[in-house]
């Protein structure tokens, strides 16, 4: 995938390893594919126990780091009485996406969503410069819907995957990092200043998700 460029401009491929967290040996192979391949970017789970080294060079890197949204795996980072219809009877994601995003209450998606976005906050210290999301669960509705608000209210800008059969979110990066080709872009080019998704200003420290809590 490229990113669209200025008029002038060369083009930028981002190359985006997500689960980050997964595993130890994924998070080692995501630096390491980072550092000695062609990976520029990846997405955290942050409900994932992960060693506090692995998230010192991450965060010492120069990868763009965003939230990989998950309603499949493990447990909930929200109290799993807040979100019931997320959950089974032992308090753990579905882990079918399709049938996950069917049972999903509108507003306990919106939660549980938002208070991974301020979980990674927590993590990492900043503002995630991306989403997306875990066995694709951000192609059905009503998550779908949840993962465009957040993004256009955290980024203005989001990619999404167009087909015959489906509408699905593919990427949501920081205005500036718009991609074509399968993709179409909904933000405004007005908002689009960025030429990559792995600059985390000090103005996104100032920005909230819809659903999300005051920052801490």
């Amino acid at each position: 995938m490229t990113a669209a460029p200025a008029a002038g401009q060369a083009k930028i491929l981002i190359v985006n390893a997500d689960d980050f967290g997964l595993t130890a040996g994924v998070s080692r192979g995501i630096l390491e594919a980072h550092r000695h391949g062609i990976v520029t970017s990846t997405t955290l789970l942050v409900n994932r126990e992960i060693p506090p080294a692995l998230i010192e060079e991450l965060a010492a890197s120069d990868l763009g780091v965003g939230v990989h949204l998950n309603l499949t795996l493990g447990s909930p980072v929200a109290s799993a009485k807040r979100v019931p219809s997320l959950v089974d009877a032992e308090g753990r994601f579905i882990r079918d996406a399709r049938e996950a995003a069917a049972r999903a209450n509108v507003d306990e998606a919106r939660i549980e969503l938002g208070t991974q976005i301020d979980a990674f906050r927590t993590i990492m210290g900043r503002f995630p410069t991306h989403l997306d999301s875990h066995h694709h669960v951000g192609r059905h509705s009503p998550i779908l819907d949840l993962v465009l608000d957040f993004a256009r209210a955290g980024f203005g800008c989001c990619i999404i995957e167009r087909n015959s059969a489906t509408e699905a979110v593919l990427g949501v990066f920081q205005p500036g990092s718009c991609f074509f080709d399968i993709t179409e872009k909904v933000c405004s080019p007005a908002t689009s200043t960025r030429t990559s998704p792995t600059a985390a200003t000090a103005s996104s420290g100032r920005r909230r998700w819809p659903g999300s809590p005051a920052p801490r």
